[in-house]
């Protein structure tokens, strides 16, 4: 194979025949992003700066490239209708260290599979240059990959995001679509982003995540344990040598609704709107806000259900409509009209034995 050091750029040519690898070893501080060929594959261009200078390396008739201790790596396909998988393996210097494999076709070209592992932040973006008919399709992403954050991003067509295994990562995963997201794999992060203009029913009980972070349409989402609605931030390119991010904080919707369901407490550290849609919270521990952080959903209602407790004693929470069946106690404060009702698969106020 090939080893490249991220001082020098240059030209690579791994000839017919063989298996002649690309390793590129990056840095603190140093990003990479990997554009393959439009018309040939083993063929392509990958951009290796450090904040103030870029490298360009250009590789012609190579087999898999190894991408390591980037603070960045980004794939930004060349072509629409793109369809990437991503699958647990392993480097392919000495098929020893677990890695992500990022392996498929970008307008019907296939592409050189980039092996990822050890890297701060890995982005997959379909979008960047060609938007399409796009499907990434996650068939396993819970190895020791030890790639800390992921960004899985599709754009604007007949696109998916096709989670058919687990993804594991100890920090940021971001999913944006705007198509509906299912899952058949479980979840588990440290903070979950759920962005673009699609839906997301993501109600597996394994999912595991500490913080999460929506902007978007509707969403259906359950936690093993805990959850705190919370801010995240979410790497999406690289351009002129800085990362480029978004920050979503709390819930947002476009009028959609929101079901949020946990196996223990549930925390709003941020504001939950959602304008004329439906919030359920199902609980199965006890439920608080942060001040400030406020539950908006005038013209829609609010839906209690679970265990419980509830404490929602916020001045600025606006719903229009107020419906709750818990074990447990509720407090509920709201800025000015509220109407008992159907809110949901729940009528009126139940607790069990519970003051209200």
């Amino acid at each position: 194979g090939l080893q490249l050091s991220i001082r020098y750029g240059g030209a690579f040519n791994g000839g017919t025949g063989g298996n002649d690898s690309l390793i590129l070893q990056g840095d603190t501080g140093i990003a990479a992003v990997y554009t393959p060929d439009s018309t040939t594959n083993g063929n392509g261009v990958v951009a290796v700066d450090n904040g103030s200078t870029t490298t360009t390396v250009t590789f012609t008739g190579l087999e898999p490239l190894d991408f390591t201790g980037f603070t960045t790596v980004v794939l930004s396909l060349p072509l629409g209708d793109d369809l990437v998988t991503i699958t647990n393996g392993f480097d392919d210097a000495t098929g020893a260290i677990p890695a992500l494999v990022l392996s498929g076709t970008s307008g019907g070209v296939g592409f050189e599979a980039a092996h990822v592992f050890g890297n701060t932040t890995v982005v997959i973006n379909t979008s960047l240059n060609t938007d399409g008919n796009d499907t990434i399709t996650v068939t396993s992403a819970d190895n020791a990959h030890a790639n800390t954050n992921v960004s899985i991003i599709i754009g604007t067509g007949t696109d998916a995001i096709d989670i058919n295994g687990n993804i594991t990562v100890t920090g940021t995963l971001s999913l944006s679509t705007s198509d509906t997201v299912t899952q058949t794999g479980n979840l588990s992060a440290a903070s979950l982003a759920l962005l673009g203009t699609g839906s997301y029913t993501l109600t597996n009980a394994g999912n595991n995540v500490t913080t999460l972070a929506a902007n978007t349409n509707a969403v259906s989402y359950r936690d093993t344990d805990s959850l705190i609605v919370g801010s995240v931030t979410t790497v999406t390119n690289r351009v002129a040598m800085v990362d480029v991010t978004t920050t979503t904080t709390g819930i947002t919707t476009s009028n959609d609704n929101v079901t949020v369901r946990t196996g223990t407490t549930l925390t709003i550290d941020e504001d939950i709107s959602i304008g004329t849609g439906v919030l359920t919270l199902n609980a199965g521990g006890a439920v608080t806000q942060n001040a400030n952080d406020d539950i908006l959903a005038n013209g829609g209602g609010l839906e209690l259900i679970g265990t419980g407790p509830y404490t929602l004693t916020n001045s600025g929470n606006d719903v229009n409509n107020f419906a709750v069946n818990t074990t447990e106690a509720v407090s509920f404060r709201d800025t000015d009209d509220l109407i008992v009702t159907t809110v949901g698969g729940t009528t009126g106020i139940m607790t069990t034995n519970d003051a209200v």
